[in-house]
């Protein structure tokens, strides 16, 4: 039987891998077309995985542009979603890939305002990969956070409920403007979230409202 969440499909894997391989192939098929695509990524455990198994399926002679859905604000490389990208991605045909991110600037403000205006040059994302986290929330928005706006694309928030407490990230409604948002969930700890998706319009994910879920075998169980 086809399972859907929040009126879109869900595609289901065996495992972590299963379902990371399915969204790779989905985000190839979005980014065929496209003269200069470009997508949204999230940090996290899964989809810097997704965008290496993308990697490894390319064959077109340019890559993608990257664009990070949040940073967060520190000087130090390990605690930045951008290094831990970078580093993924060093030993595959992505190595080079442009990586659109906050500058390292020790002033939010700042860093967020000049990732704003970069975002402007961009063409327009057609795709966004982005993971769930247990708590439900996706880039650097969570709920019950108080954010302040930059720009209609960009927030920051200096109270994040996960250290470091400074952040900066895309904007729902920025999110919710891509065309493809792919949400890939996997993890027995998220079980509880992705069930009372269907009735929670609060949780950061479900107003990002996925076009398509890439989901495990023990979350698909969750959904009714």
């Amino acid at each position: 039987m086809n399972q859907t969440l929040l009126g879109s499909p869900v595609h289901i894997g065996r495992s972590r891998d299963e379902v990371i391989g399915l969204a790779a192939e989905i985000a190839l098929t979005l980014l065929e077309a496209p003269d200069s695509p470009c997508l949204v990524i999230s940090g996290g455990a899964t989809t810097p995985f997704v965008l290496r198994k993308l990697a490894t399926m390319w064959r077109r002679d340019f890559s993608p542009i990257a664009l990070l859905s949040d940073e967060r604000q520190s000087a130090l490389p390990e605690e930045r979603n951008d290094e831990a990208l970078r580093g993924l991605l060093r030993d595959t045909p992505f190595a080079n890939i442009r990586i659109v991110s906050p500058p390292k600037t020790g002033v939010l403000e700042t860093a967020a305002r000049a990732w704003s205006d970069a975002i402007t040059t961009l063409p327009s994302p057609s795709l966004a990969l982005v993971s769930m986290a247990a708590d439900g929330h996706i880039a650097g928005l969570f709920a019950n956070c108080r954010y302040e706006a930059i720009s209609s694309s960009v927030v920051i928030t200096r109270e994040s409920p996960k250290p470091p407490a400074q952040r900066i990230s895309l904007s729902t409604a920025f999110l919710a403007t891509i065309p493809h948002r792919i949400a890939v969930v996997t993890g027995s700890e998220k079980v509880s979230m992705l069930a009372s998706i269907s009735h929670d319009s609060g949780a950061p994910i479900a107003r990002l409202h996925p076009t398509e879920w890439c989901v495990d075998e023990g979350l698909a169980a969750a959904i009714r």
